[in-house]
């Protein structure tokens, strides 16, 4: 049985990026008796300390993916596996711009394993002893499925979750080497149903290669209380990027003069102050709606913010989505979503029993009708969805039962 799990990240423990591993991270090492964190983003600081406190036993190794000249003198050194992966995916390459992303991806995966081989080998680990795990399914999922055709006793999966599945959202609308990754795993871990059927139909994988394995988050202080009628207490949870759309909800506000609405915004980004502004010209006089932005926050930080706020709906405007940690938050504290049918949020929203999950892609009109629609809701019937909302958490997205299931996958138990 494997007794030590390297996890190939992006940025975590070194900085900002995935905060929800650490949730994870806190049920599967108990499963292990090493924990090996291997951050992989080419900005990671490897002379940075942790951001956040890690369990006993965890160690990490940064290894920042290769860039520059030095990306492109990796290929100058390609095994023959590589050059053969490069031959099978020729026919999905139909222009120079889908040949320039996969030679980069070949590259670079290729060099992070050769340099994790050389690390795990420095430690003196055995690949009988190793379960290898990447976050996200790129370059890290790569470099431990071509690790494992050399290492056969090594067990080997990854993550799934939206940027790193659904190739509409990238230009060009092209993810390399689905069939090569997904074939050197045991398994593919997709965190939404969406996820698990787009890489079944970008593939030629079994079904049983890719299991949904949902994320989780820890129990929150629900309150299962009536709403004041004709007003509401809204929270948006989003780095203020062009893909969240929040512009859509201040203009959907705009067209509520006559609902009362305290907005809470939390997270920052570089369209945070465009944000603001525009929500501070076009919010209408005091007295209707008003905006609250409260900035970055940690895990801890957002919790307690939870804890001390009265909260009547989470909105989410978002063009694509996997399935957001943040909605099974909120569904924790009995808070119901409001957000467009976009990756798995059908999985977690459900219309009229827990929230309102509207059509995709989402127009101004339809999410002040669905606002409106939420105001008007009789508070009894509030409460159903709040407490329609802690169910669909206590069934689905437990971090108590969903990561120690995940840690019996990992190590084979």
């Amino acid at each position: 049985m494997p007794r030590v799990l390297v996890v190939l990240t992006s940025l975590f423990p070194l900085g900002p990026g995935e905060p929800f591993f650490a949730e994870e991270l806190a049920q599967i090492h108990q499963a292990f008796e090493r924990v090996i964190l291997v951050p992989t983003a080419a900005r990671v600081d490897a002379s940075a300390r942790p951001v956040c406190s890690l369990p006993e036993r965890c160690s990490v190794i940064p290894l920042p993916l290769a860039e520059g000249k030095a990306r492109w003198a990796a290929l100058a050194r390609l095994p023959a596996d590589a050059l053969g992966d490069l031959a099978s995916e020729a026919r999905r390459c139909t222009t120079l711009a889908h040949w320039r992303v996969l030679l980069a991806f070949v590259a670079r995966g290729t060099d992070l394993r050769r340099r994790l081989a050389a690390a795990l080998q420095a430690e003196r680990l055995k690949a009988r002893e190793l379960t290898l795990y990447s976050y996200w399914l790129d370059e890290g999922s790569y470099a431990i499925a071509t690790y494992r055709r050399r290492h056969r006793a090594t067990r080997a999966f990854s993550r799934a979750h939206a940027w790193d599945v659904y190739e509409e959202r990238h230009d060009p609308p092209y993810l390399p080497l689905r069939d090569a990754i997904l074939r050197g795993l045991d398994r593919t871990l997709a965190v939404s149903s969406s996820a698990r059927d787009a890489l079944l139909k970008a593939s030629s994988v079994a079904a049983a290669a890719i299991e949904v394995r949902y994320l989780g988050t820890r129990a929150g202080r629900p309150r299962v209380s009536p709403r004041l009628p004709g007003r509401l207490r809204i929270l948006t949870l989003a780095f203020v990027t062009p893909i969240k759309q929040l512009e859509l909800l201040v203009d959907a506000l705009a067209r509520l003069p006559d609902i009362p609405v305290e907005w809470h915004h939390v997270g920052g980004g570089p369209g945070e102050a465009a944000l603001q502004d525009r929500a501070r010209r076009g919010l209408g006089p005091p007295g209707s709606s008003v905006a609250h932005f409260h900035g970055t926050k940690t895990a801890e930080q957002l919790r307690d913010f939870l804890d001390a706020t009265d909260l009547d709906l989470l909105v989410s405007c978002s063009r694509h989505e996997g399935l957001p940690v943040s909605m099974m938050e909120a569904c924790s504290y009995a808070i119901p979503i409001l957000a467009p049918a976009v990756g798995g949020v059908g999985e977690i929203v459900h219309d009229g029993e827990n929230g309102f999950l509207l059509p995709a892609p989402l127009r101004v009109e339809e999410l002040a009708l669905a606002l409106r629609r939420a105001a008007m809701t009789p508070p009894a019937r509030w409460i159903a969805l709040r407490e329609a909302a802690l169910q669909t958490w206590s069934q689905r997205f437990r971090a108590d039962v969903n990561y120690p299931a995940l840690a019996h996958v990992l190590a084979g138990s």
